[in-house]
């Protein structure tokens, strides 16, 4: 098989064009951050979008948008790495790739709560501790991201003294290359940050595509504030995004249960799409 460099806008506009089906691995932010799309060597052949030269010992993998794809080509291609797609397709080693997305009319809908408790619980009272802490929720500027590398820097040292901490796996660049991306490219990615007393306390990346926003990174001083802080942080920057429009928030894989729990505090949605690993 060959590979070649295409320019950064071509494939872009290819990837939005097969559409993403509110799948966070098919999405441009997803594919732009994780993935290397718009960096390494990325084509289509048919529905199927080819990355090629990525960093690591996985340098090739494949994502097979909706329609027609050639299972010669998928089968020759999953021998070189792994293969997600947005639905079954004729390998084997099949997984199912589950994530976590909100409606957020759903959300901010105190009937779809069960009772004043919760609803107090999930929707009132995170806007009133933050307000209490003197904690400000405000869009992220370029100028910011010496405030951003800090904190990630001292998240990434916490994060790494967690006994629960998988260090092998850690990913100590992916977020702030993330926000990075959201910096530079403001019109399709918005970044959130958490201030008091302009000191940054918490960030949070999205992709943004018309009414959808994909998660990309977030993380927070979980050292120096309050149990519930990030949180409420979440909740804030959801109502940040459905004030301005954006009625649904995939924020994709769950990696372990506390993670998926924590995801699961507000009336959600599974998204499923699969996984071949390579043969």
């Amino acid at each position: 098989m060959g590979f070649f460099d295409l320019n950064t806008v071509p494939i872009v506009a290819e990837v939005q064009a097969a559409g993403h089906q509110r799948i966070h691995n098919f999405c441009v932010g997803s594919l732009t951050c994780y993935f290397s799309l718009t960096s390494a060597q990325a084509r289509f052949q048919g529905s199927i979008l080819i990355i090629d030269g990525l960093r690591g010992s996985t340098r090739l993998r494949s994502f097979v948008f909706s329609g027609d794809y050639d299972v010669k080509l998928l089968t020759e291609l999953q021998q070189a790495g792994p293969i997600y797609s947005i639905d079954p397709v004729l390998l084997s080693k099949q997984t199912k790739f589950k994530e976590l997305a909100y409606d957020l009319d759903t959300v901010f809908n105190p009937d779809r709560y069960p009772n004043a408790k919760k609803r107090a619980k999930r929707l009132r009272y995170p806007f009133t501790r933050l307000d209490s802490e003197g904690i400000e929720i405000r869009l992220l500027l370029p100028a910011d991201l010496p405030a951003i590398s800090a904190l990630h820097k001292a998240w990434c040292d916490w994060k790494l003294a967690q006994p629960t901490t998988y260090q092998m796996m850690f990913p100590k660049r992916r977020y702030i290359a993330c926000m990075e991306q959201a910096l530079s490219q403001s019109e399709d990615y918005w970044a959130f940050g958490a201030f008091k007393e302009d000191k940054l306390l918490a960030a949070r990346a999205l992709y943004i595509e018309k009414e959808c926003a994909f998660d990309l990174a977030h993380f927070s001083a979980a050292w120096e504030t309050y149990n519930d802080f990030s949180e409420h942080f979440a909740l804030a920057t959801m109502h940040e995004l459905h004030r301005r429009k954006i009625t649904y928030l995939n924020c994709g894989a769950s990696l372990n249960s506390r993670l998926s729990a924590f995801k699961s505090h507000w009336p959600h949605i599974e998204v499923i799409s699969y996984a071949y690993g390579k043969l």
